[in-house]
């Protein structure tokens, strides 16, 4: 088994509750939890449920995928759901079923379990029916093609306009270094990481990429090496920041301090800060 996800219609038969899903590590960044919960929220529209609910922690990277992905919204967030300390996030998405499914709802008894496993001898993300028209995936596939495009290339820009105001604030080659070589080389990058993922069957974004810097995911809680090396780096453009604020440098010392402050957190907690997973 790949993945799975599971769901229970409530006692009015008209609503749902996802109880369950999960994607094997060997499967995960292929868009499969996509693909499986999009193939369980086709079974229960088919079966009359007209709306679902499910819970998630409210800084889990599942949120965003949840919203942008499947339709889901926030509706409220419980302090202490789980206990004390364990607060869960609610989200609900309607318009599952039309009129011809509605008709089928008194084929769905109450508590009774509805689930979509997808078998491991697949591979790949399954190709679920019902999610899409041609079309439409064309477009999501070009759009995903595009912003690892813009994000790749973005990264590369500011790293030859800001990377000179760091290592050498004299020699002003910043911007010509951005606009004319690091930038377009990161937008040819960013251009083929995109479509060679897309042709592998991975569906994940930067922005889930990058969610997968939270603890226990990516960087492991006791990945002490690399949280150490973060701490040294911290420490070292924290002190020629502010060495180069005291001298007057500007940008390039701020830039440093800002880098600086992202490293100790890092260091410190084993999770990138808020602000720059978003």
């Amino acid at each position: 088994m790949a993945g799975y996800a599971l769901a229970a219609p409530a006692a009015r038969g008209s609503e749902a509750c996802v109880l369950s899903t999960g994607v094997r590590p060997a499967f995960r960044g292929r868009g499969l939890a996509t693909e499986v919960i999009g193939a369980l929220l086709d079974r229960l529209g088919a079966a009359g449920i007209a709306a679902v609910w499910l819970t998630v922690h409210p800084e889990s990277p599942a949120v965003r995928l949840y919203r942008q992905r499947l339709g889901f919204e926030p509706v409220g967030e419980e302090a202490d759901y789980f206990g004390d300390g364990a607060p869960r996030l609610r989200m609900e998405r309607g318009r599952l079923g039309g009129d011809a499914g509605r008709t089928a709802a008194a084929r769905v008894r109450p508590g009774a379990y509805l689930g979509v496993v997808t078998p491991a001898s697949r591979g790949r993300a399954p190709r679920a029916t019902g999610t899409g028209s041609t079309e439409a995936k064309a477009m999501a596939s070009i759009r995903r093609v595009f912003i690892w495009t813009i994000t790749i290339g973005g990264v590369a820009f500011a790293l030859g306009f800001f990377g000179p105001m760091v290592l050498a604030p004299g020699a002003n080659q910043g911007p010509l270094l951005g606009i004319f070589i690091t930038g377009p080389l990161g937008v040819l990058v960013g251009f083929g990481a995109g479509v060679a993922r897309e042709l592998l069957g991975f569906t994940d974004g930067p922005a889930e990429v990058l969610g997968r810097l939270d603890p226990g995911r990516f960087w492991p809680p006791d990945a002490r090496l690399v949280r150490g090396v973060a701490a040294l780096a911290g420490v070292g453009l924290a002190v020629y920041g502010v060495a180069g604020l005291r001298r007057g440098e500007g940008r390039g010392a701020a830039a440093a301090v800002v880098i600086a402050a992202a490293a100790l957190y890092f260091a410190a907690t084993g999770q990138a800060p808020g602000w720059l997973r978003r």
